[in-house]
């Protein structure tokens, strides 16, 4: 992990991680299905991890491989969200060799395999704890406050600051 405080240990089925400060061997996530773990990274906040499946054989029955894109806050152990990117790539081939890689300040993820990039971008979710109690919260305050546009940015960057994970 970017600060140390986890090493990781990742098969085709299962990831496994040993926490630096504790020095215990933790056996988290297992793939599940005709699925194996392709890739993964830890986002640069150091909460949360990337991790794209692939199926074990190149394609499916409609002859279009289903690429899974999932997104874990380690320490809850939590899915966050999945995202199927085969909509988005409908000709990507499973590949034995494939990388994750975020951008510095985490807004972005980087998807490598053989000769073909995509840069996605990181889900709001998956960045910020935005519970529906916050949203609601936000909502009312800017409902029942007048502002100008700027000012509204200004108040919503500022807000999505204090969610940040």
């Amino acid at each position: 992990s970017p600060d140390g405080s986890y090493i990781m240990h990742v098969t085709a089925k299962t990831i496994s991680f040993i926490d630096t400060q504790e020095k215990k061997l933790k056996r988290w996530i297992s793939s599940k299905d005709q699925k194996t773990i392709s890739a993964t990274e830890f986002h640069p906040n150091n909460q949360i991890l990337a991790l794209l499946e692939q199926p074990t054989t190149s394609r499916t029955k409609k002859n279009v491989a289903n690429v899974v894109l999932k997104y874990f806050d380690i320490n809850t152990k939590k899915k966050l969200i999945k995202i199927s990117i085969s909509p988005f790539y409908p000709s990507w081939i499973v590949r034995r060799y494939t990388a994750l890689s975020f951008a510095p300040d985490g807004n972005y993820l980087l998807i490598t395999s053989d000769n073909l990039s995509v840069i996605f971008p990181v889900p709001i979710e998956v960045i910020y704890e935005l519970t529906r109690e916050k949203l609601r919260i936000m909502y009312d305050f800017l409902k029942h406050n007048s502002f100008s546009w700027n000012s509204i940015d200004l108040i919503i960057k500022n807000i999505l600051a204090m969610t940040k994970r």
